[in-house]
């Protein structure tokens, strides 16, 4: 008597090519090459036990995929996901300006930047860029590494108002007279010109001008 013995090959897997995704980025798997599949480890994928199933690993893992055929045979495959952590963006610390005054915005982190809003600067799309709002602003910079991976990181330009100064009301005097002047507005004072003048670094102060 005899007995055939029928060799069946191996299902011939594929889980496709290891790549790479930025920290909270998903990635998709798809395998082929038989009927039923397997995925381990399970943790972070959408669906373990199909042929495509979303992944959202924390950190670089090797998935391993085990792939059954309709003859019962299986093999596997693998692929790696790395997972490349953001960049530490950094828009600096926020800042004070008086109105129409222009300040330096400088971030740091990666290798591509762009600020919003663009309204008031005068480089949006470089690392480095001056600033001179009206109004106080909130700009956020977007910041991607060489494995455009991409953070964000905002900085306050705060705008304080001009003081509303009042230096009196014009007069007259007569040669060789003495007259008050009184400012107010504000805390710190400095009079132009300081010739006859008592003291030019107080609100207020004597002067004894010998010409208009």
């Amino acid at each position: 008597d005899s007995i055939v013995i029928t060799v069946n090959p191996l299902p011939i897997v594929d889980a496709g090519v290891s790549r790479q995704i930025c920290a909270g980025d998903t990635a998709q798997l798809i395998a082929t090459g038989g009927d039923t599949y397997i995925w381990t480890p399970a943790l972070d994928l959408s669906n373990p036990n199909s042929s495509s199933t979303d992944a959202w690993p924390t950190d670089t893992t090797m998935y391993v995929v085990q792939v059954t055929d309709s003859n019962t045979c299986f093999s596997q495959d693998s692929i790696e996901i790395t997972v490349n952590p953001l960049p530490v963006a950094y828009a600096g610390l926020d800042v004070q300006i008086c109105t129409f005054d222009t300040t330096k915005l400088i971030a740091t982190g990666g290798d591509i930047y762009s600020w919003t809003p663009t309204d008031s600067l005068a480089s949006p799309v470089n690392d480095t860029t001056l600033s001179w709002p009206s109004d106080t602003t909130i700009y956020t910079v977007q910041v991607t590494d060489s494995n455009f991976c991409v953070n964000w990181d905002s900085v306050s330009v705060i705008v304080n108002p001009l003081p509303l100064v009042d230096a009196g009301i014009n007069r007259q005097i007569c040669i060789f007279d003495t007259t008050l002047l009184v400012a107010s507005g504000g805390i710190n004072y400095t009079w132009t010109p300081a010739n006859s003048l008592s003291n030019s670094n107080t609100d207020s102060t004597f002067a004894w001008p010998t010409d208009t």
